[in-house]
């Protein structure tokens, strides 16, 4: 595991950097033409690119934050995965930190019961620190 935190600082996070730094400056580049053409042959604005691009930095800022605290920090993470076979959307998974608590998801009480560990009907309590990796779903009220 050593090494492994030794290659990330040493090899990916100064190509995080470059991406950050370069990379996403030429991108941004292409973002602005393509409004600028957009805007001559649509009349449409350019809020939706600059909304992109600020998404893209969001991202990079997020997702570095997290990759350093695994990987430099060496924080403890657990996974939530939360269910919702029978949905139309696909499950989510939530990587929490050791110790914090995971988002309050809430529910709709006039729909739902609360929420579960999957297989079970034992009500997740989500004001509790994760110290594991845990799945849930929401009960339907029948």
């Amino acid at each position: 595991m050593d090494r492994v935190c030794e290659l990330y600082a040493e090899k990916i996070v100064p190509l995080i950097s470059e991406l950050e730094r370069e990379k996403t400056v030429q991108y941004y580049a292409q973002i602005d033409w393509a409004a600028h053409m957009n805007s001559l042959r649509f009349g449409t604005g350019v809020d939706a690119y600059e909304a992109e691009k600020t998404a893209i930095s969001t991202f990079f800022a997020q997702r570095k934050k997290f990759l350093d605290s695994v990987w430099i920090a060496r924080d403890t993470y657990y996974t939530l995965l939360v269910s919702t076979e029978g949905w139309a959307i696909r499950n989510a998974y939530y990587h929490i930190k050791e110790g914090e608590c995971p988002p309050n998801f809430g529910y709709a009480e006039d729909a739902f019961e609360g929420w579960f560990y999957l297989g079970t009907d034992i009500p997740y309590d989500s004001s509790k620190p994760m110290t594991e990796d845990i799945a849930i779903y929401a009960k339907l009220k029948e």
